[in-house]
């Protein structure tokens, strides 16, 4: 394993977990998986592992935002992660993904044992652990005064996801320019969220303004939302760039 940390600043019990997670495997000749991570934590990971051990991704559908890193043997076979599904009536009591969170939290599951949440107008579906599958199911069952009844499910839910497209001027792909056009502020203000950590270019946060966005790169602005850099279209008679972005909605 790579012993120079010094690019994983602030991610060093992560890194930690990986090498003690790798080493479990490879001595034991056993699956070993993480807890779910969030998108920094996975884009941290794989750029750590590269392509020297054989680990998969694993958040219970394709486009999962929380995904657990299964370190596999031959016979891998481990359930990492379960769907739950419950049918809810939302005539009279509307809820929201930090409700389901909380009533979770509330019955003192870490935040890391699950994955992505979706409420939807008749149902929730929640990915989570599969060790503690059967105890959602058995005690989860009300959500903000809403009565539910979670089953564990053999069908995948994929959720659509939906774009709004954004056509800016930039002078130049620095990520200070995009963030200041997305935003409608200016460049001192979008530099100081930058330096604040607030954003982040494929799930890595970043502190170095002038850094450059690559076609198709996500981007991640907190209190504003996430973006694709779809990349230039043409540029304007000012020598200005004309671009396209997708916001996620």
């Amino acid at each position: 394993m790579k012993n120079n940390l010094e690019h994983y600043k602030g991610y060093e019990l992560l890194i930690a977990r990986l090498s003690d997670l790798i080493y479990q495997s490879e001595k034991y000749h056993k699956t070993m998986a993480t807890n779910f991570l969030e998108e920094n934590e996975v884009a941290i990971a794989l750029k750590y592992l590269g392509k020297k051990y054989n680990y998969r991704l694993d958040g219970g559908h394709p486009k999962a935002i929380r995904n657990k890193i299964i370190f596999y043997v031959e016979d891998d076979d481990i359930e990492a992660c379960v769907c739950l599904r419950s049918r809810i009536n939302t005539h009279f009591v509307k809820i929201e993904h930090r409700d389901v969170l909380g009533a979770l939290l509330g019955l003192n599951i870490e935040k890391e044992m699950i994955g992505d949440i979706f409420v939807l107008d008749e149902e929730i579906i929640i990915y989570a652990d599969a060790s503690i599958a059967d105890f959602i199911c058995m005690n989860l069952v009300q959500v903000n005064r809403l009565k539910t009844s979670f089953v564990i499910s053999e069908e995948i839910y994929e959720p659509e996801i939906k774009y709004e497209k954004m056509i800016l001027t930039i002078s130049s792909e620095r990520i200070d320019n995009i963030v200041a056009s997305i935003c409608k502020i200016n460049r001192e203000q979008s530099q100081k969220m930058i330096r604040s950590k607030l954003v982040s270019i494929n799930h890595e946060t970043i502190e170095d303004c002038s850094k450059l966005c690559n076609n198709n790169c996500t981007i991640s602005i907190r209190r504003y939302g996430r973006y694709i850099y779809v990349g230039p279209i043409k540029k304007t008679k000012k020598d200005r760039l004309l671009v396209e972005v997708l916001k996620y909605v």
